[in-house]
């Protein structure tokens, strides 16, 4: 499954990779916990999520320790890679 935000970003979750919806050729590969992330926040939209939820679904359920500097860092780095499709 794919998703289409604002109608200018696409997101393919089972490849990792964000990309410009109309030249979906530049993409940009996300790191697999960076892709939990965005899956997460994509699912939730327009819902308040906890850090300990998203803590817990990104890392602690897949066996990685979580922590609050992990969180900050892969949103850095989603909006670094979103920033890097020119958006």
């Amino acid at each position: 499954m794919s998703y289409i935000i604002n109608l200018v970003i696409g997101f393919n979750p089972d490849e990792g990779a964000i990309y410009i919806v109309s030249n979906p050729n530049t993409k940009v590969i996300l790191a697999k916990p960076a892709n939990r992330l965005f899956i997460e926040l994509i699912e939730n939209a327009g819902n308040i999520v906890t850090r300990e939820t998203l803590l817990n679904n990104v890392w602690g359920s897949h066996g990685f320790a979580a922590s609050n500097s992990n969180l900050n860092n892969y949103i850095s780095l989603l909006r670094k890679s979103i920033s890097s499709l020119g958006i």
